[in-house]
């Protein structure tokens, strides 16, 4: 049963060999984005996580044949902890891969848009209060210092309420807007935009920290498609982060999912910045240097290793160098 804590599911593939099947577990993981470890006492074993913080394992095991000539290949997948819903979707597409050796399978799914189900529509201010009153209580879970499920907890839930495509756009605008002034659409005050600037500024690769630059990254996104103007100096502490991002970005080998949204939110920071954003700017260009060195290894090791890291490089490097963009 895949929603069992550690729910466990097996494929025999026949007539193949652990080295295919091993080349094609890695191909998948790229195409998947998934960060990978392997454990030095069980090389037969993969240990995988998702950026939503699924984690499951890819075993291998060889079946021999009566004769002892040849044999077939076992994949194990089993879940360890995260989403069971994301799990057998995430399985069902492995094993699909593991069998045809296709790469689209896994291709298609990530380079695809995500198709917004929620209704467009106008919301009523009964809705949006609700919605506003949900995101004060995550603010509220992100300020406890000490309580990392609780941190984590609200982070999820700022997550999804931040992402038009999970919620209501007129609800992640509203979200958006009280995170980045620390006010709400009703005039209230919160602490969450400060929380979640620590939790950012703060690179020690924790689940913490990468849900904080996911969230992060929603608004943001939003924010550079919104012709809206903030007070003079609302948007400025953003700019400090930069350093920070730079950080995550040197750590693509061994924490991808971090370092994958610290480069989405550093495009969007360049996005934003210039006329709109001048202090934004500014910063940007302290740091220029050290971020077109760190783009190109990132951009270097994703094309082997993670293809969403790849993607990002390559639009930071098409921003900076239009003229490289095609040999990106």
């Amino acid at each position: 049963d895949a929603n069992s804590p550690l729910a466990r599911t097996h494929i025999v593939i026949e007539g193949s060999s652990a080295p295919v099947i091993s080349g094609r577990v890695s191909e998948f993981a790229r195409l998947y984005s998934l960060a990978t470890e392997k454990t030095p006492d069980a090389p037969h074993r993969l240990r995988c996580t998702t950026d939503s913080s699924l984690v499951f394992e890819i075993n291998l095991w060889k079946k021999e044949c009566i004769n002892g000539n040849g044999g077939d290949i076992i994949v194990e997948i089993c879940r360890r902890s995260g989403c069971s819903v994301e799990f057998r979707r995430v399985r069902c597409l492995l094993s699909k891969a593991v069998i045809s050796g296709n790469k689209n399978t896994a291709n298609g799914i990530k380079n695809t848009a995500p198709i917004s189900l929620v209704p467009t529509r106008r919301p009523s201010p009964i809705e949006l209060r609700t919605v506003i009153q949900h995101a004060q209580t995550a603010c509220d879970l992100i300020c406890k210092r000490g309580q990392t499920q609780d941190i984590i907890t609200g982070l999820r839930m700022l997550a999804f309420l931040t992402d038009p495509n999970k919620t209501n756009r007129m609800f992640a605008s509203g979200v958006c807007n009280m995170i980045l002034t620390g006010v709400t659409i009703f005039g209230q005050r919160t602490e969450g935009r400060e929380a979640l600037y620590n939790h950012v500024l703060n690179c020690d690769g924790s689940t913490v920290h990468q849900y904080a630059l996911k969230v992060l990254g929603n608004v943001l996104d939003l924010v550079s498609k919104k012709q809206q103007k903030y007070k003079e100096g609302t948007l400025d502490m953003w700019g400090n982060i930069v350093p920070s991002l730079v950080r995550d970005m040197e750590t693509a080998r061994s924490n991808p999912h971090a370092a994958c949204n610290a480069m989405r939110c550093l495009r969007l920071l360049y996005v934003m910045q210039g006329a709109r954003y001048p202090s934004i700017g500014d910063s940007m260009r302290l740091d220029m240097s050290s971020i077109r060195t760190i783009t190109g290894q990132v951009w270097t090791y994703g094309k082997v290793n993670h293809v969403a890291l790849e993607q990002e490089a390559r639009e930071i490097i098409k921003m900076m160098n239009p003229g490289l963009a095609a040999h990106a």
